[in-house]
């Protein structure tokens, strides 16, 4: 993928889903089809604002999270519509239910349904205003969802949209099968009843759900760094 077109600078993060390719980045978000342009490396413009992360909405529609709004792109039209007003947001996601989930720094984890226009609001430290930071998230099979923390270590919420939702959390306890490391930068669920967590020094976590164990990876396995970033699958 060609750089020129979003800034010559890398992007956060990214989607391809049927051809089509979302980047974004501090500079914004870009969007091309690979399928109808597959000699072409130019992105057309959805959004110049910082964006820190983009998800799958409907066919044909994405979600594109800015600092401080959640937009709907359809790539037909090329237009974007403001669905969701927020501030200084970190993270976002949609779920399975229609939520759409979006991170702050040290406030949490907030909902919102644009269907019934409910709100939600989860925090995964309320003594700790420091630790009460979710980096990164996702929506596991059951509609639980799987949070990294950023110094609250990983936690799952069950029955998220409910009033009382059931919150287990696995932190690191030294001596014993835990994670490694309770900053948490980067995950990515397998589909095999795994969770492959990356950590801010602690190296690369794979955690079995079904027996709630840890097994560690980090440069004395040959990591380049303990500092994981991302994980994807070449599977």
């Amino acid at each position: 993928i060609n750089t020129q077109g979003f800034k010559d600078t890398q992007a956060s993060s990214f989607l391809i889903y049927n051809g089509d390719v979302l980047l974004c980045n501090n500079f914004g978000a870009f969007y091309k089809n690979n399928t109808k342009n597959s000699l072409s490396n130019v992105f057309s413009v959805i959004s110049e604002k910082a964006v820190f992360a983009v998800d799958k909405l409907k066919e044909n529609e994405y979600l594109i999270f800015e600092k401080n709004s959640v937009l709907s792109f359809n790539t037909r039209s090329l237009k974007t519509t403001t669905i969701h007003e927020t501030t200084n947001l970190q993270n976002g996601i949609i779920d399975s239910r229609g939520i759409i989930w979006v991170t702050h720094w040290e406030s949490g984890l907030d909902g919102y349904n644009p269907v019934t226009k409910k709100h939600y609001h989860i925090d995964v430290d309320k003594e700790d205003k420091s630790l009460n930071v979710v980096f990164t998230l996702l929506e596991d099979k059951d509609g639980s969802l799987w949070l990294g923390t950023f110094g609250a270590g990983l936690q799952q919420v069950k029955n998220p949209d409910s009033e009382n939702p059931i919150i287990s959390k696995y932190l690191f306890k030294k001596h014993e099968n835990s994670l490694s490391n309770n900053f948490i930068t980067s995950m990515f669920d397998d589909g095999k009843h795994s969770l492959w967590i990356g950590t801010n020094g602690g190296g690369l976590n794979h955690f079995d759900k079904k027996k709630k164990t840890f097994e560690h990876f980090t440069t004395d396995e040959g990591l380049r760094s303990n500092v994981i970033q991302a994980i994807v699958s070449d599977l």
